[in-house]
Order: structure tokens, then C-alpha cells, then sequence
């Protein structure tokens, strides 16, 4: 996958004339303090961490039609237990986008990251990942104020030690529906979405579910935004899981969706307020996935040449089934709270600071703990 998206993007950059491409070289420094990094209830460690990076844009545009393409290098650096915790991570994508007014919309999207998920002790490495995603949509009138789309997604998440081969998988989906436009700027949709998650390694967590969705979604006034949708997933797995006395039930009916208010007074003010509710992956003891319910506010403000983010949500995770050395159903709650200040030195560099608290609490023994970050950063583009 990697490969493939190097290759294009070297392809879009040669099949375009020098003058009709525009190539934008970035990098970036931060420097952050965090008093948490592995997360532990009870015996917090310390560290202060450098991310370097360097990378490029490269897009293109002629009319209804654009290209895009990107690559970044970044290296994570920590001050403490460094052969467990340092690694270099890289992002790459490529873009294609066809609009015709509002009648036909077609859309590609393929990307690359290699990343890590946070070490648990200091005997844990952190564990790398390659995370590659493609997907494409497509949406066209097919009468007055009514519009039909489709769309399709495809997700690899390998692990780069085969000692967390349990989680490797592939996951696709297809979505498709319609729309109608009752008032200027609003419409209704009805979707129905069909997917497949396969385990390298966990068979009885492979499991296919489809999702009926009902939304409301445009412009409720001036500066305002509205998305609705409402969806029940039914998931079954094509395999058993029992622990013990306890197992797993193989089909289960969860019901979702989302909200998100954007209020844009204008260009330089926004504010936003998400609420989601849906199924996340797993593989913890019976459980398959859990449940995942956000809450979330944010605002960010352009005064002259500062800006200012900020942001505080919850999060309640809750897995369907017990845990069989507790004998009880998980449930974890997140609380967390950011804070951002940037200035913008001429069209170029950016400079900030930025501040993250979170604090977790569980129903299971060591999996509380609170974390603070504090950073500084220096960005550039030209």
C-alpha cells in the first residue's frame, strides 16, 4: 500500500505540467512534557518528548476537477526508556475530486500511516502499526431535489511484531442511499451500510453487520449546520466465543448515530458540539467491540494573528460482555479537556503552545489514570 501511494503520488507530480502543480514543502517541531506515558493508575511516569518532522504537498486543480497528493516524516523521540518508546512515523495520501455543480460528485481517497499505539508498562513496547485506507464515493441527481450516493471503504491495520498478530484485520464497507432536498439548503436521507471485519489470527472475531440509517442534514440558518442520523447495527459473528462458564452472544442489535451542531459566525469563529454513539472494535477477553458514546464542545477563535482552540468532552466506553475474571461488564469513562494559543508569523511559520488534560476512570482495577501534556510547537509552510 505504501508503495503503491509513493508511486502515484511520483506519477501525479510527472503527468502534470510544472506550472499547473503547486508543491509545498512543510516541517515542523514540538516539544511536550507528559506526566503519564504509560497510563498507569498508580505509578506515573514522566517524560519529555520531541516530534520532528519534514514532508510535502503536492495538488493540482482545472476546473470541476482536483488532485492531491502528500507525504510526511516524523520522528517521536522520548527521554525516558528510549529503545521501548522512540519510532519513526509516516503519513501518506493521494486525493481525487470531480464536482459538476451540485448534479455528480466523485470522489477518491487512498492513505498510508504508520503509527503507534500508547506502551501500558515500561516493560510494553509501544506497539507500531501500519494503518492503510482506500475508499471512493460517488453521488449524482437522479431527479428534482433528489440525489442518490454511494460509497465504499476498505481498512488494513497490521501490526509490525507478530506477538500482536490477535489484532491484525481488514475491514470493508458499502454504503449507499438517498437523499431529498425538502427546503433550500436541508435535506433528508435514508442509507443502508454492509460490512465485513476479518482477523488474521482471531477467527472467532471475524463478523459482518449492516446498519439502516435515517438523517437530517444542511443549513438551519445563516452560519448554522446541522447533521442528524440515527442507525441500528446487527452484528454477527461467524464464530463462537466462550471463557469459562461465560460465553458470547454471536448477534447483537446496537443502536447509534450522531449530532453535531457548527455555529460559523463568521471566518474567523467556530464553534462546534458532537454527540456519537456506535460500535468500536475489540478484543478484549469475551467482549468483540464496545460501545463508544462521545459527548464533546469545541470553539476556536482568529483574533489578528492568534488563534485559539479549545475543547472539553466525556466519553463512556461499555463492553457487552463480562469480564470472566470480574464478573462484571466493563465500563470505562474519559474525561478530557484541550487548549490551544498559535500565532502566525507572516504567511509561513506558526508558533504555539497547547495544553491536554485526561482522566479515566473504570469499574476494573488499573485501568483508571489521569494524564496532562503540555506542549510547544513551531510549524512552516511554503
Amino acid at each position: 500500500m505504501k508503495k503503491a501511494l509513493f508511486t502515484l503520488c511520483l506519477f501525479v507530480a510527472s503527468a502534470l505540467p510544472s506550472r499547473a502543480l503547486e508543491f509545498s514543502p512543510f516541517y515542523g517541531s514540538e516539544q511536550k512534557r507528559d506526566s503519564n506515558i504509560y497510563l498507569s493508575d498508580n505509578a506515573p511516569k514522566q517524560a519529555w518528548i520531541n516530534v520532528s518532522s519534514v514532508g510535502f504537498s503536492l495538488s493540482h486543480k482545472d476546473g470541476d476537477m482536483s488532485l492531491g497528493a502528500h507525504y510526511g516524516i516524523s520522528q517521536h523521540s522520548y527521554s525516558v526508556d528510549k529503545g521501548d518508546n522512540d519510532y519513526v512515523g509516516h503519513d501518506a495520501g493521494v486525493s481525487f475530486d470531480l464536482r459538476r455543480s451540485t448534479d455528480m460528485a466523485l470522489n477518491f481517497a487512498g492513505s498510508y500511516l504508520v503509527t503507534t499505539d500508547p506502551a501500558v508498562s515500561e516493560l510494553t513496547q509501544r506497539l507500531r502499526r501500519g494503518e492503510s485506507r482506500l475508499g471512493a464515493a460517488y453521488t449524482t441527481t437522479v431527479a428534482e431535489w433528489v440525489q442518490a450516493f454511494v460509497s465504499a471503504a476498505a481498512l488494513k491495520e497490521k501490526y509490525f511484531s507478530s506477538d500482536n498478530a490477535d489484532m491484525d484485520r481488514n475491514e470493508y464497507a458499502f454504503r449507499g442511499g438517498v437523499s431529498y432536498e425538502f427546503i433550500d439548503d436541508m435535506k433528508v436521507f435514508a442509507a443502508y451500510e454492509q460490512g465485513l471485519i476479518k482477523y488474521s489470527t482471531q477467527g472467532d472475531c471475524d463478523s459482518s453487520y449492516n446498519q439502516p440509517s435515517l438523517g437530517l442534514e444542511g443549513l438551519v440558518m445563516r452560519g448554522i449546520s446541522i447533521h442528524a442520523e440515527a442507525n441500528v447495527q446487527r452484528k454477527a459473528y461467524s464464530e463462537g466465543r466462550s471463557v469459562g462458564a461465560y460465553t458470547a452472544d454471536n448477534t447483537t442489535y446496537t443502536p447509534g448515530g450522531s449530532f453535531e451542531l457548527r455555529w460559523q459566525g463568521n471566518p474567523d469563529t467556530l464553534a462546534t458540539l458532537r454527540v456519537k454513539r456506535g460500535n468500536m472494535e475489540s478484543v478484549q477477553a469475551l467482549s468483540r467491540y464496545y460501545v463508544s458514546t462521545l459527548a464533546e464542545m469545541g470553539f476556536a477563535q482568529t483574533i489578528g494573528g492568534f488563534i485559539i482552540d479549545t475543547g472539553v468532552g466525556m466519553e463512556f466506553l461499555d463492553s457487552p460482555e463480562v469480564t470472566p475474571s470480574t464478573g462484571d461488564k466493563r465500563k470505562t469513562d474519559d474525561l478530557f479537556l484541550h487548549a490551544g494559543l498559535a500565532y502566525r508569523v507572516g504567511k509561513a511559520l506558526q508558533i504555539g503552545v497547547n495544553y491536554l488534560t485526561r482522566e479515566r476512570t473504570s469499574n476494573e482495577t488499573g485501568l483508571g489514570f489521569t494524564d496532562q501534556v503540555f506542549g510547544f510547537s513551531v510549524n512552516g509552510r511554503f
